[in-house]
């Protein structure tokens, strides 16, 4: 595979973003909290704007792993308050196992850090047992906060655990 590089998001990735988007709520429909349909519908216009105001500053930022201009895997980090919140999280099942989460993960720390923020925090369904060994594995542990999560109309409820790590 072709030299992997974790960037942030930039405004001409909308039509790209969006694609890796639909393919995530198609392979893993109750890890996102909406549906594939919801964000089908969703215009051009919301993709443009939201890649935009994630590209720069210091609120929201999006990060991708991309080889040969295809895009991998990405993330999304939020502020909140004096932490960040992750959400968005997802590689592609072909790039599974070539450290992109580790490598997205350390980009949105960085930039946390970078903007005085000094924790991460994340939902992950207790369902999904790899994402969870994958972020224990990051040095993320549990809150203790756990709450139900509806996956978009239609979908099933599950629980979600908050997962925390503070940055150095």
């Amino acid at each position: 595979m072709a030299e992997i590089i974790i960037r942030r998001v930039t405004p001409s990735d909308a039509a790209a973003v969006r694609a890796l988007r639909l393919e995530a709520l198609a392979t893993a429909p109750l890890a996102f909290g909406s549906t594939l349909a919801e964000v089908q519908a969703r215009p051009v216009e919301f993709w443009t704007e939201q890649i935009a105001k994630n590209s720069t500053g210091g609120e929201v930022s999006q990060f991708l792993a991309v080889a040969d201009g295809r895009l991998l895997g990405s993330v999304i980090g939020s502020a909140e308050g004096d932490l960040t919140f992750i959400y968005g999280v997802y590689v592609r099942p072909e790039a599974r196992g070539l450290g992109l989460l580790d490598r997205l993960t350390e980009a949105v720390a960085a930039w946390s850090v970078e903007h005085g923020r000094t924790e991460l925090r994340l939902d992950v369904g207790t369902h999904n047992q790899p994402a969870v060994n994958a972020y224990r594995r990051l040095g993320f542990t549990e809150t203790g906060h756990t709450a139900p999560y509806e996956h978009g109309e239609g979908l099933t409820e599950l629980d979600e655990m908050e997962m925390s790590k503070v940055l150095a």
